[in-house]
């Protein structure tokens, strides 16, 4: 009986053990497979995310601000896992100069990253995606008339307007944004 506890005892332990010992180190090959996959991955995301964001940015709404935030979130837990799973490619020996140079972009390349809490990405790209709707909806005045922010940074280039008259844009459409 002891024996057969013993022998019992030995092979879970080797069941056990054998995942952690299989897990070898990983390779110049492992480090291109990742970034290929990757790569597709972010690929078939931009994509929509792009599509999301355009209308988004054309007709800002809270519905499509709820689009936005939601798929920008996604956006952000790719790249926060992205950037966790290039880490372990880092010192890879063998690695070529264009794998180098996309793991380490994937590295560091985060704009705005999330914690890995669940829901945090959600909440970041709401209220990011809240900032940037109120940016493009505000409104200002020139000459005491009310136009959009678009035309704004249109007539900021103007330089036959005065000193007064971008005095006026740049606080009514500060005060404006400043309300919301």
């Amino acid at each position: 009986m002891k024996a057969m506890i013993s022998t019992l005892s030995l092979a879970l332990s080797l069941a056990v053990a054998t995942p952690a010992l299989a897990q070898a180190a990983p390779t110049a090959a492992d480090a291109d497979a990742f970034i290929a996959s990757v790569e597709k991955d972010l690929f078939d995301y931009s994509v929509e995310a792009s599509q999301v964001n355009w209308v988004n940015a054309t007709y800002i709404t809270e519905d499509t601000d709820a689009m936005a935030a939601r798929i920008n979130a996604v956006g952000t837990e790719k790249s926060v896992k992205y950037a966790l799973e290039a880490a372990k490619y880092r010192d890879v020996a063998g690695l070529s100069a264009d794998t180098k140079r996309k793991l380490d972009i994937l590295r560091t390349g985060i704009v705005l990253p999330a914690p890995t809490t669940p829901g945090a990405a959600t909440e970041l790209n709401t209220i990011a995606t809240d900032l940037q709707s109120q940016y493009g909806k505000g409104r200002g005045t020139l000459n005491g008339k009310e136009i959009s922010g678009s035309d704004i940074e249109a007539e900021m280039g103007n330089l036959q307007n005065s000193p007064a008259q971008f005095a006026e844009m740049w606080t009514s459409w500060r005060q404006q944004v400043a309300r919301r």
